[in-house]
């Protein structure tokens, strides 16, 4: 199992490489693209907000086919479409990766190759070519012709200097924080690990040597940097969606974020099993211990 797993990753790598040395444009940009972005804490509710952003709204979006092309990414932009149905409403997700071709993917490979990253975790002055990164996100938009939505976390170290080059839309998604610092405490179990995922800089400035306190210290990190960063944006660019809103009433949600987006959302059909799926309840003295290291940084 191991072996074939390596053998098409091994593919997928000599077959990007042969298609990003290709002259051949596939695509011409006419103009600028229009590009939608969720950001948001890790476990805070922004792949779901993205499946349903898909599967409601007339939008580009990489799916997991066309993230496998991920230094040509119009090539599977232009494959998805020819190939692939319109994704239906999922709301399941195994720690932010989905399942099925048409299903959205972060693209974090596409991200880390554009932007100079290794991983998610914050860098100092990265050297970031930008003309290159809005020259591929333009491709991506030609290749849909329509707005395009992603999913990101490394752009969002960049985020109000992004936004002066290239003005966006730009969602961020909010959970209670205790609740997202206990969510994201099960990843670092998960993976048996500290720190994981988006990490900014900043958590180096607090004494943590329990996994709980590095998920808390994480997520009020996270908060402090976007809010930074959002505080620098136009009022008309930005949209601010609370999980709870989304998990208890999803289609006025969605209503709001089409009329953000100036587009006419469906209506999401939650029957039939397409229900938000209910987690259950945290420990409360864990929730406590949080709730009170919280205060204590804050």
């Amino acid at each position: 199992m191991n072996q074939r797993a390596e053998i098409s990753d091994d593919w997928l790598e000599r077959l990007n490489l042969a298609l990003q040395s290709s002259p051949e444009t596939l695509v011409t940009p006419n103009s600028p693209a229009e590009n939608v972005f969720v950001v948001g804490a890790p476990r805070s509710g922004t792949t779901l907000l993205l499946q349903m952003i898909v599967a409601a709204l007339d939008i580009g979006y990489v799916s997991n086919l066309a993230a496998s092309f991920w230094m040509r990414p119009e090539a599977g932009v232009l494959l998805s479409r020819k190939w692939l149905d319109r994704p239906t409403l999922r709301t399941n997700s195994n720690y932010g990766q989905t399942e099925g071709p048409e299903q959205p993917h972060e693209f974090g490979g596409f991200w880390r190759r554009v932007l100079g990253y290794q991983a998610m975790e914050q860098a100092e002055h990265p050297d970031v070519d930008w003309a290159q990164v809005e020259l591929e996100l333009d491709r991506i938009g030609a290749a849909w012709q329509r707005p395009v939505v992603y999913k990101v976390f490394q752009l969002y170290w960049h985020l109000a200097e992004f936004h002066r080059r290239r003005p966006s839309r730009w969602i961020w998604v909010q959970r209670d924080p205790i609740a997202n610092a206990a969510s994201l405490l099960r990843l670092m179990e998960r993976r048996d690990c500290g720190f994981t995922s988006a990490v900014p800089e900043s958590v180096a400035e607090y004494e943590t040597s329990e996994r709980w306190q590095q998920a808390t210290v994480q997520v009020f990190c996270l908060h402090r940097w976007l809010q930074g960063q959002w505080d620098q944006l136009d009022s008309d660019s930005k949209l601010i969606v609370a999980l709870s809103d989304l998990q208890t009433n999803p289609n006025r949600v969605m209503n709001e974020v089409g009329g953000f987006l100036d587009m006419d959302p469906m209506l999401l059909d939650f029957q039939n099993g397409q229900t938000l799926k209910a987690r259950p309840p945290e420990d409360a003295d864990l929730l406590n211990k949080i709730q009170r290291f919280w205060e204590e940084i804050s």
